[in-house]
């Protein structure tokens, strides 16, 4: 394997890892159905930092800055804005997959799940609006009554 193609690799690897403890993290935070997702999520990413490493023979670190930055925002912002600030780098990350794939016949499995995992964050992410609105509906409706 040649150089370029390892550095990805090992970039891909370091995202897997600190996605497994940010999704590990939220669902330990978020009960019920969203937060077995989530559970479910971090396992399949912490399955690909596995099968990264079979390629790259070395342990990466997660990058503990955006663990901390991503479950801080869930605090702040709840978890539909952190959710969507970590698609934005699935989406990067997905392109450059279709590069290595190449190379590493299994990035076809990958790939089908980080497309599966979108489909479970969007159904996570509207069902927290539609939780939140409703929230509000029921607020403004109260406040009325009252």
């Amino acid at each position: 394997m040649d150089e370029k193609i390892k550095k990805q690799l090992i970039e891909f690897q370091k995202n897997e890892i600190t996605e497994y403890h940010v999704y590990t993290k939220l669902a330990k935070r978020i009960k019920g159905k969203n937060g077995a997702v989530l559970d479910e999520i971090g396992k399949d990413e912490y399955k690909h930092y596995n099968l990264m490493k079979k390629y790259t023979k070395i342990d990466v670190e997660p990058n503990k800055f955006f663990i901390f930055w991503y479950v801080l925002l869930s605090y702040i912002f709840g978890l539909t804005f952190a959710l969507n600030a970590m698609e934005k780098g699935e989406e990067k990350a997905q392109v450059n997959y279709e590069e290595v794939k190449k190379y590493v016949p299994e990035f076809e499995d990958i790939i089908k799940d980080e497309n599966e995992h979108e489909k479970k964050l969007l159904g996570l992410i509207d069902e927290e609006k539609i939780n939140y609105v409703s929230s509000m509906v029921l607020g403004f409706s109260h406040e009325k009554s009252g």
